[in-house]
């Protein structure tokens, strides 16, 4: 690939990973599920943006995204995240150089009170035990991180 095309096709692959995330963020809001196809989706462009950012930092990327999910994959079993929230939040670490993992990670976790304080006002009642759409939070940080880099 000509060296001057690799700006535009890193561009189009943050643009397709936005246009991800939305469908993303829509399916948790209206069903609460974010599904299996769409986790695939933001990994598969994540592993391409971060190969074609930096070759030789997959390797490390893929240990984060793995880390990630192994530390997470138990809260689904708690029922305290969603498995497509844990699959969703592992795909994302390839969107960040992996030391910059914990930050997203921190990102993820604010945008996450904001939008559990969100949803109890919303509804009006801390009682209520629906599920929260965390999903939209961990769009939102990936997200700002995402168009933080297009801007760039």
């Amino acid at each position: 690939m000509p060296i001057f095309l690799l700006p535009l096709v890193a561009a189009a692959l943050r643009i397709a990973s936005l246009l991800t995330l939305a469908t993303a963020a829509a399916s948790d809001i209206d069903r609460r599920i974010i599904s299996n196809r769409t986790a695939l989706l933001m990994f598969s462009i994540g592993v391409d943006l971060r190969f074609l950012i930096n070759p030789h930092g997959l390797a490390p990327s893929v240990f984060a995204a793995a880390a990630v999910y192994l530390g997470l994959v138990g809260l689904t079993h708690l029922k305290l995240l969603g498995a497509g929230d844990v699959k969703l939040i592992a795909a994302a670490s390839f969107y960040v150089p992996a030391n910059e993992v914990p930050t997203l990670l921190l990102d993820i976790a604010i945008a996450g009170g904001i939008v559990c304080v969100g949803f109890f006002v919303e509804r009006g009642n801390l009682r209520d035990r629906a599920p929260v759409p965390y999903g939209v939070a961990i769009v939102a940080a990936t997200a700002y991180r995402i168009l933080s880099e297009l801007s760039s």
